[in-house]
């Protein structure tokens, strides 16, 4: 199971905020937790209350489209750039090959290490409440197999397009952090599949996703792929403000 929150600061600082695939309990009092279900944004049927699955897909989807085509008409996929995403990104090539026959299918799969790459549904739903608008450089705690890494980079490199602008004055606008180095090994190849503009835009970290990565800080948005029991320092004070 899975559940998911919005995690900022006080009302004074609305734009600090967090993304989280994950269980997580925030204890300290200077922090302000709900669930997404409680979002002006989201219907109550996107959220999951826990120990409870958050959607059950009895039909197999076997082609990429199919599975849009879900996500889109369960309202999980919205935003056009984020559907083109998903069109262009294709998860087959971010699951093992022994799972490959599933890749399609609205559900969480292992990558080895005992880790999974994530159920579309909630890699749609991180991203749309993520809305990446262009010129942001964001901060990934956990890169897995490189799916929502590189689906984010698709979103970047088209919205910067856009908008004419890059980040900052380095040429990457997402830095990814994997503990696991096998992982690492494995996002590294899986985004290489892809053109040099999608692989330029991220920096992959092997490394303590828990202290952050200062030598990028501060960034836009933070978006982690992890159970925690509260929010890291570091990543707080890595956070732009505003």
């Amino acid at each position: 199971t899975t559940d998911i929150y919005t995690l900022s600061l006080h009302d004074a600082l609305p734009n600090w905020f967090f993304i989280f695939d994950g269980i997580m309990s925030i204890r300290k009092a200077h922090y302000s937790l709900r669930e997404i279900s409680q979002s002006d944004n989201f219907s109550e049927k996107k959220i999951i209350s826990q120990g409870k699955r958050a959607y059950t897909n009895n039909n197999k989807m076997n082609t990429n489209d199919n599975l849009i085509k879900l996500l889109e008409k369960d309202g999980y996929l919205n935003k056009e750039v984020i559907i083109e995403a998903f069109k262009h990104i294709d998860r087959k090539d971010f699951v093992s090959e022994e799972f490959k026959s599933k890749a399609y299918e609205n559900e969480a799969l292992p990558i080895g290490n005992n880790q999974t790459i994530s159920q579309p549904l909630v890699v749609a739903f991180m991203l749309e409440l993520l809305d990446l608008q262009g010129g942001e450089k964001v901060l990934e705690i956990g890169t897995g197999s490189g799916w929502k890494t590189a689906l984010m980079s698709y979103i970047l490199t088209n919205k910067n397009k856009e908008i004419n602008k890059t980040s900052t004055n380095i040429s990457y606008s997402i830095v990814s952090i994997e503990r696991i180095e096998d992982l690492y090994k494995i996002a590294k190849k899986n985004i290489s599949k892809y053109d040099k503009e999608i692989q330029d835009t991220v920096k992959l970290i092997l490394g303590d996703a828990s202290i952050g990565y200062k030598e990028s800080a501060p960034y836009d948005k933070i978006i982690a792929a992890a159970e925690a029991e509260e929010v890291p320092q570091a990543w707080l004070e890595q956070l732009k403000i505003g």
